[in-house]
């Protein structure tokens, strides 16, 4: 049977990661959000210029956190609002471990009044085999792309 780290697991991996494999799970998310950017569907056209606003602008700089898979965050979305963005073959594998990392693309505002201010434009969860050194494109088993780009990481809504 599969086995999942558990969040507390999770952050100790997260703890735990080399630079190397920090930046390369950064630059997963990173790729992965600006290549999906024109190909998935928004439920409003509001929520599009949002992201790009963020993603196209000086104003702002972005970085890449990483946690562990916030269920609260991924639970209560409708199917249409997660895109599966590689095939998964966790089921051919019963004997593995798998560590899901939710890696959060995030707009922090460099300048003027809300300067500081962070903003999650979008989330990728990541599943990733073990073993969890040296990670590479195999390690990585799926990747879910998911907008938040209206949530702040206090759980707010902006509107």
């Amino acid at each position: 049977m599969a086995t999942y780290l558990s969040p507390e697991q999770v952050n100790d991996l997260i703890d735990q990661l080399s630079d190397t494999d920090f930046d390369f799970l950064s630059d997963l998310c990173l790729n992965t959000v600006f290549d999906s950017l024109e190909s998935v569907s928004f439920p409003t056209a509001k929520a599009k210029q949002t992201v790009t606003t963020h993603l196209n602008t000086t104003r702002f700089d972005l970085q890449v956190a990483l946690a562990p898979k916030l269920d609260v965050l991924w639970r209560d979305v409708d199917n249409d609002g997660l895109e599966g963005l590689m095939d998964s073959d966790e089921q051919d594998d019963t004997s593995a471990t798998f560590a899901q990392i939710q890696a959060d693309l995030q707009s922090v505002t460099t300048a003027g009044a809300h300067a500081g201010d962070c903003l999650t434009v979008a989330s990728v969860l990541i599943t990733l085999r073990a073993p969890f050194e040296h990670l590479g494109e195999t390690s990585v088993c799926t990747l879910n792309l998911m907008w938040l780009p209206e949530q702040e990481l206090q759980g707010t809504a902006i509107n």
